[in-house]
């Protein structure tokens, strides 16, 4: 600190209020970032409400809708499909005020859901814990002091100074986390794919032998016909079931085909074999 005389400490004390309230929307955002992603991390990543409650899934058939999916059951995470993850964000910013939620009507409308029904969790989910309000604050300290500190050493000049960027490791933290459920949802939706690919196959295949024994019936019709009429007829049923059997079995190679190459991606993605 600046060896100053009492005066000039007053006039360094009445800069630093003036760099405070210069840099006090900027205080703002590193907290509610730091807020923001301690929620986010009790929310998706532990599936705890605000009051330190686990949430936990009721529905049987969604915890095997999240089991298909190859999604934890454990707990309740509110992420099958991120979206309340990804419309979280910093909406409004102001001198004095930064205001936190969710940036479209429909996720705001299923967080309330959550927060409200008994059906569902039936209480706060995402106002912030006062664990997390204590973070804030303390960086809000932190921030605060290395202004005051700047200004003072910088006397008589007026700094104009960022407080550390707390944001930097919440952004961090947040990509990292976005990234994770990203791979989440991509296994999840190879998965599905590969699933869905692998029935349609067998399908195909039930379908490509029922085909062939009606080939067999209709050739033992047209063996037995006892007139050329009868056996013209047969025939022509036959023709048809041939060509029937003749598409069916390109339409399977071509399911083949992209089974095998959904089998690739879904390996590469998973590391299952």
């Amino acid at each position: 600190m600046a060896n100053l005389t009492p005066e000039q400490f007053e006039k360094a004390l009445a800069n630093a209020k003036q760099a405070l309230q210069a840099n006090m929307g900027k205080i703002l955002v590193n907290a509610s970032s730091i807020g923001s992603a301690e929620m986010q991390r009790r929310v998706f990543n532990r599936g705890i409400t605000t009051a330190g409650k686990q949430m936990n899934y009721r529905s049987k058939s969604y915890m095997k809708k999240r089991v298909d999916a190859t999604l934890q059951v454990n707990w309740k995470d509110l992420a099958f499909t991120n979206n309340l993850f990804y419309s979280m964000t910093i909406l409004t910013t102001a001198e004095k005020e930064v205001t936190y939620g969710f940036n479209n009507g429909e996720t705001a409308q299923i967080a309330e859901w959550q927060q409200t029904s008994p059906k569902q969790v039936n209480e706060p989910i995402f106002e912030l814990s006062d664990k997390e309000i204590a973070k804030m604050e303390r960086q809000m300290s932190l921030d605060a002091l290395a202004i005051i500190q700047g200004a003072i050493d910088s006397f008589p000049n007026v700094p104009n100074i960022a407080p550390k960027d707390a944001t930097k490791k919440a952004i961090q933290r947040n990509k990292q986390k976005k990234l994770k459920l990203k791979q989440v949802k991509q296994r999840s939706s190879i998965t599905e794919k590969f699933e869905q690919q692998k029935n349609i196959k067998a399908k195909k295949s039930q379908s490509i032998a029922k085909k062939q024994e009606g080939i067999k019936k209709a050739q033992e019709r047209v063996s037995k016909a006892k007139t050329a009429e009868a056996r013209q007829k047969a025939q022509e049923s036959l023709n048809k079931k041939k060509q029937s059997l003749a598409k069916a079995k390109q339409s399977a190679l071509e399911t083949r085909t992209r089974l095998r190459k959904t089998r690739a991606k879904y390996k590469r993605i998973t590391g299952k074999k």
